[in-house]
């Protein structure tokens, strides 16, 4: 055997969740929106993670995991959820309408960090409820990229006690909210991922990260397991591109980040366009879009369905050794 790029270019696009990384999400901080230690944060979003109905994701066992450590696994016993608002792709967040035994009502969300500033009007601050500033605002947003450069992958949380006495919420109630911390969490890569990211560029085969992450975490990882990151492009980047400007870019690009489903099958029909045969692997909701539109979708036996169904290849072992 021997490398064919004088043939063609063969290009990998995979996920950074499992593939990359460990696929062990572990909560690492919880903080106020100063950076400080702060327990109610912890119980805000073990709330939103425990009382959710939908597809508990890794994130959400961390955070319970995390808060049953801490014991805080009583307060399930002392609120009743009233309604939810479920997590999409465009607004990047999820909501729970909860009400304790004294009655209260109270709506939670989290989500990513730039989504949730996007719906608050306050923030908890010393313990109290403030106007949201700009200098404000500034001054949280930096305790979230200090630690996301660190290599944290850090979602919001928010909540507001004053909502209507309706029994059904929609998106527009996520709206005047009072931003009250963060919580960051940490999977590291895996070990495996340079030696097979080397075989593969040996045989000709260019590896490309298509994350919905944020690009800080993207690019601590992916220097760690040895793909290039001198050129990175984010999903807000990529909505102000014609197609003939992103195919120039593609061209030295191997990290794409903070992208919608259809924004990574936007990236791989790009990258076909300009030649390349396409393969891509992922294991969740968000991934069948470019699994379809791959010229060989890859999965594994533990992804959701819809992500089965819509492969070419299901791997016994999310690894890209295999």
């Amino acid at each position: 055997l021997f490398p064919y790029t004088t043939l063609f270019r063969s290009i990998l696009c995979t996920d950074k969740t499992g593939t990359l990384t460990e696929d062990k999400v572990i909560l690492e901080k919880y903080m106020d929106t100063t950076g400080r230690e702060d327990l109610r944060v912890l119980k805000h979003a073990f709330l939103n993670s425990y009382f959710q109905t939908g597809l508990k994701n890794l994130i959400d066992v961390a955070i319970i995991s995390r808060a049953e450590k801490e014991n805080l696994n009583i307060l399930k016993e002392k609120y009743v959820r009233e309604d939810e608002i479920p997590f999409d792709f465009l607004r990047r967040r999820m909501s729970v309408v909860l009400r304790d035994e004294n009655g209260k009502r109270q709506l939670i969300t989290k989500g990513a960090v730039d989504e949730i500033l996007s719906i608050c009007s306050y923030i908890d601050y010393d313990g109290k409820a403030i106007k949201l500033t700009d200098e404000l605002r500034k001054k949280a947003y930096q305790v979230y990229e200090e630690n996301n450069k660190d290599g944290l992958r850090v979602l919001a949380i928010a909540q507001k006690n004053e909502i209507h006495d309706v029994n059904t919420f929609g998106v527009q109630d996520e709206s005047n909210m009072v931003l009250i911390g963060f919580v960051g969490f940490l999977d590291p890569p895996k070990e495996s991922a340079k030696k097979a990211i080397n075989a593969l560029k040996k045989y000709g085969v260019d590896t490309v990260v298509l994350t919905g992450d944020s690009e800080g975490v993207a690019i601590k990882v992916c220097q760690k397991v040895g793909i290039d990151t001198k050129n990175s492009i984010s999903g807000k980047d990529i909505d102000t591109f014609s197609d003939e400007e992103l195919k120039e870019k593609v061209k030295t690009c191997h990290l794409f980040s903070k992208l919608s489903p259809m924004q990574k099958q936007r990236v791989v029909r790009i990258f076909q366009e300009n030649g390349n045969t396409v393969g891509y692997m992922g294991d969740g909701i968000n991934d069948s879009p470019p699994l379809k539109q791959a010229d060989v979708g890859i999965s594994v036996d533990t992804a959701v369905d819809i992500a089965k169904e819509t492969a070419d290849i299901i791997l016994l072992e999310k690894d890209l050794n295999v």
